[in-house]
């Protein structure tokens, strides 16, 4: 089933959305798919390219930073002899294949693609076929688990007992002076008469 096709411009170029969406895209297409829908890309006149190539496809996720692209294939991933390369351009870098090489990167981290398709004037081979699909990324679930150690420092109890200092007042026994009166006998003299003085 093919999507319907709807041009946008972006920044004076014309940008091909929903090109053959679920189908086969042609060389020099830029599409942005969502998720759950799939494109495939080729060599031009796959099974069997000509000399002179140069044939790029773009291909979005949207939106780019939630989703990625799974690229897969069904038959003998790339039969390209050496001289012609493919140029596959994710998020992490950049792949040249060439040969029998197949990409190492068949699930992009962002919803972004790019590949460039270049051919020499020499041999020419059976090309490659690829189906991409956009997906949701998948949210791993993550269960943390909190462990509480609760110590218990030991209490010290200081008592500090203070020297008792007893301090005993001298006692003093104020005893009032006794006044003893001696009474003297009492001694009438009577001069005598016989002493002259």
């Amino acid at each position: 089933m093919l999507g319907v096709a709807v041009w946008v411009m972006v920044l004076g170029v014309a940008v091909q959305q929903g090109a053959a969406i679920d189908g086969l895209l042609s060389c020099g297409d830029n599409v942005t798919l969502l998720p759950g829908e799939r494109a495939v890309i080729q060599s031009p006149n796959f099974p069997s390219y000509n000399n002179d190539e140069n044939c790029m496809f773009e291909i979005r996720c949207d939106p780019e930073d939630s989703t990625d692209l799974h690229i897969t294939w069904r038959t003998s991933p790339f039969l390209v002899p050496f001289g012609d390369f493919l140029v596959y351009q994710h998020s992490n870098g950049i792949e040249t294949l060439t040969g029998r090489d197949t990409p190492t990167k068949t699930i992009t981290d962002t919803g972004f693609a790019k590949f460039t398709f270049v051919t020499d004037g020499s041999i020419t081979g059976i090309g490659f076929r690829y189906f991409i699909r956009c997906y949701e990324k998948t949210i791993p679930t993550t269960t943390t688990t909190t462990t509480t150690t609760t110590t218990t420092m030991p209490t010290t109890t200081t008592t500090t007992t203070m020297p008792t200092t007893t301090t005993t007042m001298p006692t003093t026994t104020t005893t009032m002076p006794t006044t003893t009166t001696t009474t003297m006998p009492t001694t009438t003299t009577t001069p005598d008469p016989t002493i002259c003085i």
